[in-house]
């Protein structure tokens, strides 16, 4: 069928199962929002600003399960995405980013907002296209839906000349595409499975490490089966916060690295049979570990991405494969564990005190709100059946040690890149993957200036986001650093803030500032009940720290 060729972008992008796009308009992506005026499959979100576009497309696909697309013209909007496509690389989003480029004849001669964007975004990418024909654009395009969404997920950005745009093009009916040299393995090896369970039979301090790979509701309903059955301690990366119910019965020790648990720590530095499913063993996982004895440990590892596998620690029994797969597999081994009592009865009693110390360790500073408390309070009020996305600093430390999330899709924040300004346009795109729950954007005030002018897009299409600043007038984590680091010389961390109510108000948001620990319940009730997007500011003292 032959239609014009920002059309059949359309209907890829339609055929994919994405509902909702993100972008922002340009000369060299006229052609394409001139198709999108009457194409009804498709629903087009006008963010602030192309960065935003990206993270938007994270959110959504991290919410959806859906493939994540955000759109920007050539030069500066093209470059704009880079941040979004490397926060998107770094936690295995599924994504595909669509750029316009100058006219084909003029590539290489320096034209009006010409930039060789395949050539930036290579390091950050897990693939790319510079489109040569009319021609290739629905091949192309379905290629990249497929590399991005398979194997491990990742953005892929497709540049097409705007002359091709105005071609016309045919639209064949969809094939899936074969790529040789791209055949994921999603099985894993059987012979390396059934080690892998006759290891975790014979251990006697065995310990569950769960990364961002098991955020998949597939993933994550193997890995609970598994916990449950075999009654085996488990700690998590950041980005694995919300994979493990909290009715599975398990001891879950919670987040491990550098602003974790001291029991998840201390759990993965004394066991003797360390099972990792999902994560690539990031410096901020293991950086705060004591005496972490490789060659004391006997390490299965399973991830998709055999790249990952002894990348940063050794691993004695490798699986390449999907986690769901893997895990089921495993499951259907009926493993009974026999760990020491006396290792269940540490964790147990680390977990216990840690526990009740960490209650106690609330802060009630008059004319500031604690943050973790406040935290704990939004679990409450929500009953963890909500959507949680974080900026990057100390509100997300806060924020993923204390939240209790029932599902792991519905925790969003960057994790391997640590991108600042993130959260706001992930909670936008989270709000339109459409899955009824309230959405929660938690900030901090240095981030939310990174992103504040999309309080104008959550004001646009009414969006039932409430937005939770932790204002502590201050780059919190910076000054932490330098306090414990530069003998508290504090240069630059202290930015003068506006008055943020005000701001909100500005694009029509309601919103109210809380300086008590007592007022946070009744705020966040409120907030709750108000019909659409709302605002609410907790003042922090600038003194409060993340790390335990």
């Amino acid at each position: 069928m032959k239609m014009s060729a920002s059309e059949a972008v359309l209907n890829v992008i339609a055929e994919s199962g994405t509902d909702v796009v993100f972008g922002y308009p340009g000369s060299a992506v006229a052609p394409v929002y001139d198709a999108l005026f009457s194409f009804d499959k498709i629903k087009h979100v006008l963010t602030r600003t192309e960065q935003s576009a990206a993270h938007a497309a994270s959110g959504y696909a991290k919410e959806s399960g859906k493939t994540g697309v955000c759109i920007a013209t050539s030069g500066p909007g093209a470059t704009n995405l880079i941040t979004g496509i490397a926060t998107a690389m770094s936690d295995s989003v599924p994504m595909v980013a669509i750029t316009g480029q100058v006219d084909s004849s003029l590539l290489g001669s320096d034209a009006f907002q010409e930039a060789d964007i395949t050539g930036a975004v290579n390091p950050f990418c897990k693939h790319n296209y510079l489109i040569k024909s009319a021609d290739e654009i629905v091949k192309t395009l379905r290629e990249a839906f497929f590399i991005a969404s398979t194997g491990r997920p990742g953005p892929v950005l497709v540049d097409i000349p705007v002359n091709f745009l105005c071609e016309e093009a045919e639209f064949t009916k969809y094939k899936k595409p074969s790529i040789e040299s791209y055949k994921p393995n999603y099985k894993g090896n059987t012979l390396q499975i059934k080690r892998a369970a006759e290891c975790l039979k014979k251990a006697k301090r065995p310990l569950l490490y769960i990364g961002g790979g098991c955020c998949s509701d597939s993933a994550s309903a193997e890995i609970n089966k598994f916990i449950k059955s075999t009654k085996i301690p488990v700690v998590s990366t950041l980005k694995a916060v919300g994979v493990v119910r909290h009715d599975t019965g398990a001891l879950n020790l919670g987040m491990i690295g550098t602003h974790g648990r001291k029991c998840a720590n201390f759990a993965l530095s004394a066991c003797d049979t360390l099972f990792i499913a999902g994560a690539r063993i990031g410096d901020r996982s293991v950086g705060r570990v004591k005496n972490l004895n490789e060659e004391d440990i006997t390490v299965i590892h399973v991830d998709i991405d055999p790249a990952e596998i002894g990348k940063n620690l050794h691993a004695d029994i490798p699986v390449v494969g999907d986690i769901t797969n893997v895990m089921s597999a495993v499951n259907d081994k009926n493993i009974t564990l026999s760990p020491e009592k006396d290792w269940l009865l540490r964790l147990e009693d680390e977990a216990e005190r840690e526990k009740l110390n960490h209650a106690k360790s609330f802060s009630h500073k008059k004319n500031f709100v604690c943050p973790e408390y406040a935290v704990s309070v939004l679990n409450s009020v929500t009953g963890g059946s909500c959507i949680v996305s974080t900026e990057v600093g100390q509100n997300q430390i806060w924020t993923a040690r204390n939240i209790k999330i029932n599902t792991p899709r519905d925790f969003i924040t960057s994790g391997g890149l640590g991108t600042m300004g993130f959260g706001l346009p992930a909670a936008i795109g989270a709000s339109f993957a459409k899955s009824g729950k309230t959405v929660f954007a938690l900030e901090g005030d240095g981030s939310l200036m990174m992103s504040a002018a999309e309080l104008a897009t959550i004001a646009e299409y009414d969006l039932n986001i409430k937005i939770i600043l932790f204002n502590n007038n201050a780059l919190g984590m910076i000054r932490e650093y330098q306090k414990n680091n530069f003998n508290a010389r504090y240069s630059e961390v202290f930015p003068k803030n506006p008055d943020f109510i005000t701001l909100a108000k500005a694009f029509g948001i309601d919103g109210e500032r809380v300086s008590e620990n007592d007022g946070v319940k009744d705020a966040f009730e409120r907030a709750m009940k108000h019909n659409g997007a709302y605002f609410v500011e907790l003042c922090v003292d600038k003194d409060e720290d993340s790390v335990l």
